[in-house]
């Protein structure tokens, strides 16, 4: 004990709660000294009334203000024995100073006396009532409480979405690694452009449409071939937005990636918990599903657009799903043929304008789809809203040109596109203007086996490109294409303005859309596929 004199005394510990604040001293006896000497200073301590809680550590003691005891005359911090050998006249004069300046009682945070003697038992209390609330909260937020659903799906919760946003709070627009969502085929030998410099002439590259369908059969699922007959040109918006600008004038199409802003909106896509925010878990939007048998409609997993007019058996019907309805669907459908009935949906959802009412978020959460004259907008006055359609696996969308451009963003998963320049438009075998799904192709292009009425359909020139998350695909006015969900995807897509160039070919190939030329009935119209076929 003497040799820790000279050090003087470990730290004062100080405890608050409330506006009450009580302090624990360390007091140290030196071998006949005064009591209640300090050990660094050995002053007095000051005579409060009451006794004070001694823990003895050699000659070292920690005293704390709690279970104080009403002793009469005695010195904080003075221990009975010490207090019994004093004489009569100290115990009077102690007896005296403790009548005049009586301890005031420790008062609650409400004004009222607390009790003296409850200190350990209220922090026991209090302990008991922080692990009652903990096993409480932790009981109703789990699946044990009523209903998982009405706290968090199963499906939002399996989901692994990608962090979308830095450690900053920034949205997190780093290049994405498209490879996480699956295999991407490669150029067929010979086939890949050469982009380095404006379009070649013959660009993009061609193969016969019985080729392309051969490799990579549309109804092949999530099936990927190791290679694709890809034409198009790749730019990277940071480093080579200049040579895409020069193919969007040219009116060639092409596709763009790396856009930051984009990046960080398919990241936090990848989030099903994200979009059930912005869609509402309940709000019902008019989707599709496959009406097999019906007018046009090659099988379940095909959506062949209709108008709804005029027709008595309609390729598709409506249906209203909200978000969390398609996400059930889409978990149902991972255990079904895409040739089953009923087993996929098409979720759909529009914006007219960034006041729209219902989905009019999207022009601020897709800054890149605001009107503004920039690579995504040759003419930013004539934008005609934005439009969203996400896809299951196996889901076809028959082909057909758009009367306008069309600059298409993947957000999520991956989307076939097979391409064809409108020059060959009379190869396509188009359903006539006054037809419930005039401008698209009656030919079933997934059944090699019926095309014997559509001759010159099998040596049509195409091309093909998937879509990946963070994907762009500029398509000119005109430009026919089909689509195949490879898997569960998320696409949007806005139109600005039409270039003519190849409106008089079109309007010559599309039965109903020349002055000269009277329209032609469909020769497959309600055409069934033959017996075994996949």
């Amino acid at each position: 004990s003497r040799a820790r004199i000279g050090a003087g005394p470990p730290p004062v510990a100080t405890e608050s709660r409330g506006r009450l604040e009580r302090r624990a001293v360390w007091r140290f006896d030196p071998p006949g000294g005064s009591p209640g000497a300090r050990g660094s200073g050995g002053r007095r301590a000051a005579g409060r009334a009451g006794g004070e809680r001694r823990l003895e550590l050699g000659s070292w003691s920690f005293e704390t203000p709690c279970d104080r005891t009403n002793q009469s005359g005695a010195i904080a911090g003075e221990s009975a024995p010490r207090l019994a050998a004093r004489s009569p006249r100290e115990r009077a004069r102690a007896d005296l100073a403790a009548k005049r300046r009586p301890m005031a009682p420790r008062r609650s945070r409400r004004g009222a006396p607390a009790n003296d003697n409850g200190c350990s038992t209220c922090e026991f209390v209090f302990v008991l009532c922080l692990l009652a609330s903990g096993f409480g909260v932790g009981y109703v937020f789990s699946d044990s409480y009523g209903d998982a659903s009405e706290v968090e799906t199963p499906r939002l919760r399996a989901a692994a979405p990608l962090p979308s946003t830095r450690g900053n709070g920034a949205p997190d627009g780093r290049p994405l690694n498209a490879s996480l969502w699956g295999p991407i085929p490669r150029a067929m030998p010979g086939f890949a452009p050469n982009c380095d410099g404006p379009p070649e002439p013959g660009y993009p590259r061609t193969a016969p449409i019985k080729d392309i369908i051969a490799n990579w059969n549309p109804d092949a699922g999530n099936w990927v071939p190791e290679r694709m007959y890809e034409g198009l040109c790749r730019f990277d918006y940071a480093t080579q937005l200049d040579q895409a600008l020069e193919y969007q004038r040219a009116e060639k199409p092409f596709q763009l990636y790396n856009v930051p802003a984009m990046n960080a909106v398919a990241r936090a896509w990848s989030d099903p918990s994200h979009l059930r925010r912005r869609l509402g878990a309940t709000t019902q939007y008019k989707c599709e599903a496959s009406n097999p048998g019906g007018e046009v409609n090659f099988g379940a997993n095909h959506f062949m657009y209709t108008n709804g007019r005029a027709s008595r058996n309609p390729p598709i019907k409506n249906v209203k799903l909200s978000w969390d309805d398609w996400l059930e669907k889409v978990e149902e459908g991972k255990n079904k043929s895409i040739l089953d009935p009923d087993s996929r949906f098409y979720f759909r959802f529009s914006a007219s304008s960034a006041s729209d009412s219902q989905s009019g978020w999207l022009f601020k959460e897709l800054p890149f789809f605001q009107p503004k004259k920039n690579v995504f907008f040759v003419e930013p006055k004539a934008q005609r809203g934005i439009h969203c359609r996400f896809g299951m696996e196996g889901v076809v969308a028959e082909a057909h040109w758009d009367g306008s451009r069309n600059m298409i963003a993947q957000f999520h998963g991956r989307r076939r596109y097979v391409l064809v320049d409108p020059d060959n438009t009379c190869d396509m075998y188009l359903l006539a203007k006054n037809h419930p799904s005039g401008r698209h192709s009656e030919v079933d292009w997934s059944n090699p086996d019926g095309w014997e009425n559509f001759p010159k359909f099998p040596t049509m020139p195409a091309h093909e490109v998937v879509q990946r998350p963070g994907d762009f695909l500029y398509l000119p006015t005109y430009y026919l294409h089909y689509i195949v969900s490879i898997d569960t995807n998320y696409q949007c897509n806005t139109r600005s303005g039409k270039d003519d160039r190849q409106t008089k070919i079109v309007n010559e190939c599309t039965p109903g859309f020349s002055k000269n030329r009277k329209p032609a009935p469909g020769k497959l119209l309600g055409a069934q596929k033959p017996a075994g076929h996949r």
